[in-house]
C-alpha cells in the first residue's frame, strides 16, 4: 500500500487527496481526502492521529454552513461527509447534517422517504443508506475489539438503541436529558472492552 499523502507541518498537517496536482481544479462534490477517515479508518476516532482527520474534515466541511464550494450544505445522495463527520467525533455538526437529510424528501413525490434526485435518480436509495449508517456510526463505532458508544452523539438528543458490534457482540442503550440511563452489552465478557465517550 502507498503512503497516505499528507501535506503541512506536524500538529498543523492535513490529508491529501492525491499526491499530485495536475491542473488544480477539483472535479465533483466529494473529498477524496477524507476517504481516510472513512471507509478506510486510517485516521478516524480510536486510531492514532485522529487529529490528522478531523483537521482535514474541519478544512472541508466548516461547523458554519457557507454557500461557497465546498460546503456542509453538499449532503445527500451517496455524500459520505455526515459519516466521515461522525467517525471525527463532531457530534454538533453531524447533528445538523443528519437532521438536514432526514428532513430532505422530493416535493413531487407521495412519499418522504423518496428523497432526490441528489445525483442519479427517484428515489434515491443512496440518500437513506447514508443517513441511517450515519446515525448508527454517532452510536457506535468499533476499532478492533475495542467498542465506542455515543462517540458523535449530541448531548440534547434523547435516544434508545440496539445495535450489532464485532466478535458476536450487541450493545444496547439509553440516553436521556445528557445522561446515560442504561448499557447493556452482551455477552457481558465484552464490556471491559466498551468505552462510553458521553463519560468523557
Amino acid at each position: 500500500m502507498p503512503e497516505t499523502p499528507i501535506a503541512g507541518e506536524p500538529g498543523r498537517n492535513i490529508l491529501l487527496g492525491q499526491e499530485v496536482v495536475y491542473d488544480g481544479k477539483r472535479q465533483g462534490d466529494e473529498f477524496p481526502e477524507l476517504y481516510a477517515v472513512f471507509p478506510y479508518r486510517l485516521y478516524a476516532l480510536g486510531i492514532p492521529n485522529l487529529d490528522i482527520g478531523r483537521r482535514t474534515f474541519e478544512r472541508y466541511a466548516p461547523p458554519q454552513p457557507r454557500s461557497a464550494y465546498p460546503c456542509e450544505g453538499k449532503i445527500g445522495g451517496w455524500r459520505q461527509i455526515p459519516i466521515q463527520a461522525a467517525f471525527v467525533g463532531k457530534a454538533g455538526q453531524v447533528a445538523r447534517m443528519i437532521a438536514s437529510s432526514f428532513a430532505s424528501h422530493h416535493r413531487d413525490s407521495r412519499f418522504p422517504a423518496s428523497w432526490g434526485p441528489d445525483q442519479d435518480w427517484i428515489p434515491d436509495q443512496c440518500h437513506g443508506g447514508v443517513s441511517m449508517m450515519t446515525l448508527e456510526a454517532m452510536l457506535l463505532q468499533a476499532d478492533g475489539r475495542k467498542i465506542y458508544v455515543f462517540p458523535a452523539w449530541p448531548k440534547v438528543w434523547d435516544v434508545n438503541f440496539k445495535l450489532h458490534a464485532p466478535y458476536n457482540t450487541t450493545v444496547e442503550g439509553e440516553l436521556r436529558n445528557g445522561k446515560v440511563t442504561s448499557l447493556k452489552v452482551t455477552p457481558k465478557s465484552r464490556v471491559a472492552e466498551v468505552v462510553n465517550m458521553q463519560a468523557k
